[in-house]
């Protein structure tokens, strides 16, 4: 299943998929950059000379570094020693983050923007320490189906979960496991958002695209590595998207960012301790539960045709299980069906 890939490998990435995760340099995380941004929160308009006040940096380093976000898109100008932000920017802290999870230095990584969260990952060695990366932005985030997960600046959490375990260790139903995770880690801690699972690695939230997930298994001689990438919408500006999407600030006006971003990384971890020794069995039912389609009618393309059916649940080995016209039973696999969508009135489409 597409939203489950697995590289088989014995020295790093295999050749087939170096066009896929080459070496990027990414834009690291800077404290002088925060610094800048963060000034947005209070006023949109500054001198380079306020800017070199207030942060302690020459007027030179001041232009230099604005120069360098505006290469990055981060909505921020200068014109004639005057500096101008477009929006409000909130960007994450490593030392929060690090605090809230009780990691060391070097099992974070943060970026301004890199290629992708995931193709990071794939690219450390397997004893590498980092254990999370994030992003402010991706310029070749990745979905299901070759699809770009895309985002302005700023306006998603976008991060990978990164773990080294034994050849043995099955890592195919964790995908399933972690949007099951945050979801009822979503529900925990904002009992008034509404979301659920949307089969195979999709949130939904009021019946809209909210999180993705994306999980790349790396099978080694002696070690398996697993990365595992979580994208959530902060905020959606319309037209920024293909997909019908919506972000947090559409119901929630006042958040913690940084917060949001710790009750993922926790429900990552929380995911991967229960993998390990549990098969599907042991939570299908609790998927079913949260998932949107479950006990639904939806149509689905299959072969470029249109089909209609009811949703029984999910099989041993993650498919899902629908009733056609009648006939037995089918297991439908993410990599041979497209389009699959509630079969309301309006047949509106929820993929």
């Amino acid at each position: 299943m597409l939203y489950y890939r697995v590289f088989h490998n014995t020295t790093g990435v295999p050749k087939r998929q170096l066009s896929a995760v080459q070496a990027v340099r990414g834009a690291l995380w800077s404290s002088e950059d925060a610094m800048i941004m963060s000034l947005s929160q209070t006023s949109m308009v500054w001198s380079a000379a306020q800017v070199s006040s207030l942060t302690g940096l020459s007027i030179d380093q001041v232009v230099a570094r604005v120069a360098f976000l505006v290469s990055l898109d981060v909505p921020i100008m200068m014109t004639r020693g005057v500096i101008r932000f477009s929006k409000k920017i909130d960007t994450l802290v490593p030392s929060r983050l690090r605090d809230a999870m009780a990691i060391l230095d070097e099992q974070l990584q943060i970026y301004w923007q890199i290629d992708s969260t995931n193709n990071a990952g794939l690219r450390l060695s397997s004893s590498s320490p980092v254990e999370f990366l994030l992003a402010e932005s991706q310029t070749a985030g990745r979905g299901r189906r070759t699809k770009q997960w895309q985002t302005l600046f700023g306006d998603a959490v976008l991060m990978s979960y990164r773990h080294v375990a034994s050849r043995s260790t099955d890592f195919s139903s964790f995908s399933l496991l972690l949007t099951l995770t945050i979801v009822e880690c979503i529900h925990e801690q904002f009992p008034q958002l509404s979301c659920a699972i949307k089969w195979p690695n999709d949130i939904y939230l009021c019946g809209q695209k909210w999180m993705g997930v994306l999980v790349d298994v790396v099978l080694g001689v002696e070690q398996t590595t697993l990365v595992a990438g979580v994208g959530c919408n902060l905020h959606v500006e319309q037209g920024s998207l293909e997909d019908h999407a919506i972000g947090l600030s559409a119901l929630i006006t006042r958040y913690d960012k940084h917060m949001l971003a710790v009750h993922l990384m926790r429900a990552c971890r929380l995911a991967k301790e229960y993998c390990v020794g549990h098969s599907l069995d042991s939570f299908r039912s609790r998927y079913d539960q949260c998932h949107l389609l479950h006990r639904q009618w939806i149509t689905f393309d299959d072969k470029h045709t249109s089909r209609r059916g009811w949703v029984e649940g999910l099989s041993p080995s993650g498919k899902l299980m629908v009733r056609c016209d009648n006939q037995p039973s089918i297991a439908l696999d993410d990599a041979d069906v497209a389009n699959v969508r509630l079969a309301s009135v309006d047949l509106t489409t929820v993929t």
